[in-house]
């Protein structure tokens, strides 16, 4: 009986590290998504990197964004759709930017056809 104790509490005392490993450090956290304004000023970010870099002109540091949209991506989630309208650029094609960010705030894409 007193092995039957001990081979019990040792397998206990063994089993209990690996459940507490399984978690990581963290443990299972739910990333709270970002709001319609959070989604504005991070896009808003967003688009002045992308002028610092010279990927875009200057003149877009002077365009606010439009209200942002929530678009059903697939059945994983959604993700956050900003529009900025700049009708100063010649090109007609690169009048609207597209800036896209997942739920947790994180850009995806930013574009002109907005694909």
């Amino acid at each position: 009986m007193k092995n039957l104790n001990v081979l019990v509490l040792l397998g206990v005392l063994l089993l209990v590290p690996i459940s507490i490993l399984a978690h990581g450090p963290g443990g299972h956290k739910a990333t709270l998504a970002i709001n319609a304004e959070e989604a504005k000023s991070i896009a808003g970010d967003a688009v002045k990197v992308k002028i610092k870099e010279g990927k875009l002109e200057s003149s877009w540091s002077s365009i606010e964004p439009n209200e942002p949209t929530k678009e059903i991506i697939n059945h994983h989630g959604s993700e956050w759709i900003i529009t900025f309208d700049n009708t100063g650029v010649q090109d007609k094609k690169k009048q609207k930017l597209y800036v896209f960010l997942n739920m947790q705030g994180h850009v995806t894409g930013i574009n002109f056809t907005g694909k």
